[in-house]
């Protein structure tokens, strides 16, 4: 490697640190304060081909087709939320008012047979341990029992701390709406102000990033609904194997939960299947298990292989790329890092930058 290719090659490398060090940055912090602005214009910009759609069959003017739009789309929104939300906050309330019943009825039978048997056993083998381990077994009971019946109480105050919360998040959700109404009507003047903030000689290259990252970002989402679908087919299947009744209906909500990262299908399965050991229904706990130690083992096997198959990346660099992005930016890092690696990589292959050579390896001699 000739000194001038040596500097270019160290200029490259500083250029990439430094714009991917913005990049977390902005990631981190300054988009969490520009939140509003940066939603309204995702908004406007995937509502932008059914706006033109709607403007090309029309008489009216672009602004009232923007307006039009945004209204239909968020009135469903609205109506998908507010059907969630009353089932969430039913289903909840349901939970929190019958869980001190549950715990006596089915919790504290199975813990005190629980006990008997571990206490008789160690009556047989170590009979000095026996009365002392009864002894702190109900103890254990009497505190637990005291902590559950409070437990309806605590939550219920959670729930209104959490309401308590809700001002703050209406108004960013309102300024989110307003901001796509304003950058809707008046999108290709917004664009191009933002553009005019970009330096002439790279603008080019932003406008291919860009068409770049729209691809990416669709086959990213099509990689993710592939993995979606493979969930609920698992899940239907072991639900329906151990006979529980709606299994679909199950199999699809546990399959949306597995999109949640560090989360996933455990959010549902595990504290079902402990509720089942709890309840003395064995079969239907080591089978919820079973199925959830399936599914965990399934997805961390071909993940890598369909993000990085749909997005282009090879699974070792996927993998890698969505660890260290969890690390660095938490659950938004998982799916944002593979795709500033793709950047970098997009980057160097159209030549702009040179970190790596893609010629083809060279062939060994025999």
């Amino acid at each position: 490697m000739t000194g001038e290719k040596k500097i270019k090659f160290i200029v490259d490398v500083v250029y990439v640190v430094l714009v991917a060090a913005l990049a977390v940055f902005a990631l981190k912090y300054l988009v969490w304060w520009l939140l509003p602005l940066v939603l309204g214009f995702c908004i406007a910009f995937a509502l932008k081909p059914l706006v033109n759609l709607v403007y090309q069959m029309s008489s009216a003017t672009r602004r009232f087709c923007a307006v039009m739009v945004l209204l239909c789309a968020y009135a469903t929104l609205a109506a998908l939320v507010w059907l969630g939300v009353v089932q969430l906050v039913v289903g909840l309330r349901r939970l929190i008012l019958t869980l001190p019943e549950l715990y006596e009825s089915s919790f504290l039978p199975a813990a005190g047979s629980l006990s008997d048997w571990f206490s008789g056993l160690l009556g047989r083998f170590f009979p000095q341990l026996s009365e002392e381990f009864s002894t702190l077994a109900q103890m254990i009971s009497e505190q637990t029992t005291t902590v559950v019946g409070g437990l309806s109480e605590r939550l219920i105050e959670g729930m209104g701390a959490l309401v308590s919360g809700l001002p703050g998040l209406m108004l960013t959700f309102l300024f989110t709406i307003l901001s796509s109404f304003f950058i809707s009507m008046d999108y290709n003047n917004v664009v191009s102000f933002l553009a005019r903030l970009v330096p002439k000689r790279h603008r080019g290259m932003l406008f291919e990033i860009k068409d770049f990252l729209v691809k990416t970002v669709f086959r990213y989402a099509r990689a993710y609904l592939l993995l979606l679908a493979i969930t609920f087919v698992e899940v239907w299947a072991g639900l329906a194997l151990l006979r529980v009744k709606g299994s679909g209906w199950w199999a699809l909500g546990i399959a949306a939960a597995d999109l949640l990262p560090a989360v996933g299908t455990g959010l549902i399965l595990i504290p079902w299947a402990v509720l089942a050991f709890v309840q003395g229904n064995r079969f239907l706990g080591i089978g919820l298990l079973v199925v959830y130690g399936i599914i965990t083992v399934v997805r961390s096997i071909i993940e890598p292989k369909i993000v990085g198959d749909n997005i282009g990346l090879p699974p070792l660099v996927t993998i890698t790329s969505m660890f260290f992005g969890l690390k660095l930016l938490g659950a938004i890092g998982l799916f944002l890092a593979p795709l500033l690696v793709l950047i970098v990589k997009f980057l160097n292959d159209s030549g702009k930058i040179h970190l790596w050579d893609n010629s083809p390896p060279a062939v060994p001699p025999k």
